[in-house]
């Protein structure tokens, strides 16, 4: 007979990276549970977006890597679902009515000049980070347990942007300054870094594949297409100092409480969506951290490939939050490998999860007139992984799932390595034993 056992995790911490540039990183408030995480299998573990990247551990200077999405099906359950949706919404709210303006607001936007679409207000984004509900802090903990070679933390938004005044961005998705700015970034949500596996091919091979799977796109951003530098310095030594919970006061090196400015980016910890028929919407990432402006995580971290082994690997985490969505309501979250033009989609559902690298291009199909006005609700965390362990990689892609589906680019590389493998296999002579079992 199986035993649960209740499992307490810490409370909300402050992590700390030394150095002048400290980046303080708020975690995830969890509680005691008996859920696990063994035998959850993902519904989708996708990789896309192949390609090579600089590597000063590699023996060729150059590593391969991939975008990944993993949507999880039965994630998260009613209690949890009901009281997300009535946290965004009110209890017994008419959802037909659209979403309550008293929470919501028509200012989020996928990119400047964009059209504008139900986003949550500012303040409504600010308890969220302040004031996690039971069912937030039960969503943390599996995460936490399901990732336990991370610490997972809220992304550090106030020390991610640069200052300057206009519009606020995240990396595409942004959202315009109103009267009373506490900034929120839109986007509906997804990559998987180049995981510790025997089974990776080596430079030669995956330099055969995407000289097939490569091309110019117009629509491909830059910084996926040419990857990024290494930055300097010592990024893996994570150092932990206790703030008070909602405060920025660190009790060790640096911070402070942070200080009022206009940001030309900022990465918001939540952004909530509530898309209706008739919206418009464009694709983008969420984040990428080869082309972040200067800023006090830049001096910590340099402009690197998101999943660098010893740094942070950015990450989204979408829930859909509605009862039920019928099909030809449409609104599905769609996924491109930047490559290839081909992709994913995923369709919301009751109790779906979808994990996802946040440098994945991604955008919101609208709902259909069939939803009749209804809102298709999905809330979404922007959260960074800390590896525990110097230079350890983090990874969407749980080994214990199986090697993932390699989709577009990422499917061309790994065609073209069983290719050399069969290649290789068919010049190598033939044993007594191989002889004998033919």
């Amino acid at each position: 007979m199986a035993i649960l056992l209740a499992v307490t995790l810490p409370a909300p911490q402050t992590l700390f990276i030394s150095g002048e540039a400290g980046v303080p990183f708020r975690l995830l408030e969890t509680a005691g549970t008996d859920w696990s995480p063994d035998g959850l299998q993902p519904t989708v573990n996708a990789r896309v977006d192949a390609r090579l990247v600089p590597s000063p551990t590699s023996p060729d200077g150059m590593r391969l890597d991939y975008a990944h999405v993993v949507v999880l099906d039965g994630f998260f359950g009613e209690a949890e679902r009901r009281d997300l949706l009535d946290l965004l919404t009110a209890p017994g709210w008419d959802h037909l009515q659209g979403p309550p303006a008293a929470k919501w607001e028509r200012e989020t936007a996928d990119g400047a000049g964009a059209a504008k679409t139900w986003g949550l207000r500012d303040g409504v984004l600010g308890q969220l980070v302040s004031d996690p509900t039971p069912a937030m802090c039960a969503i943390h903990t599996r995460l936490a347990l399901l990732y336990p070679e991370a610490d997972i933390a809220h992304m550090p938004a106030e020390h991610m942007h640069a200052p300057a005044a206009g519009m606020r961005a995240c990396a595409g998705a942004c959202q315009s300054a109103n009267a009373a700015p506490d900034p929120s970034v839109p986007g509906d949500v997804p990559r998987e870094s180049a995981c510790a596996s025997a089974e990776q091919p080596a430079v030669e091979e995956a330099a055969a594949g995407l000289s097939h799977a490569q091309g110019s796109s117009a629509d491909e951003p830059a910084s996926k297409a040419t990857g990024s530098s290494h930055a300097e310095g010592n990024c893996t030594a994570w150092q932990v100092a206790v703030s008070e919970p909602g405060t920025g006061n660190i009790a060790n090196g640096g911070g402070g409480e942070c200080q009022e400015q206009e940001p030309a980016v900022f990465c918001a910890p939540f952004v909530g969506n509530a898309a209706v028929a008739g919206d418009q919407y464009t694709w983008h990432v969420d984040a990428d951290p080869t082309s972040f402006p200067d800023s006090r995580w830049t001096e910590a971290f340099g402009n690197y490939v998101n999943g660098d082994p010893g740094r942070p690997l950015l990450v989204s985490l979408l829930l859909y939050l509605d009862d039920a969505w019928p099909r030809d309501w449409a609104a599905e979250t769609l996924f491109l490998d930047t490559q290839t033009d081909v992709g994913l989609v995923v369709r919301p559902k009751r109790y779906r999860a979808v994990l996802m690298d946040q440098d994945v291009l991604h955008r919101v199909s609208a709902p259909s007139a069939a939803a009749g006005g209804r809102p298709r609700y999905s809330l979404v965390w922007k959260l960074a992984f800390l590896p525990k362990d110097a230079g350890h990689v983090c990874c969407l892609a749980r080994p214990e799932w199986g090697p993932p589906t390699s989709i577009g680019s990422a499917a061309r590389v790994e065609a073209v390595r069983r290719s050399l493998a069969r290649k290789r296999k068919a010049r190598e002579p033939c044993s007594l034993e191989d002889v004998q079992q033919s």
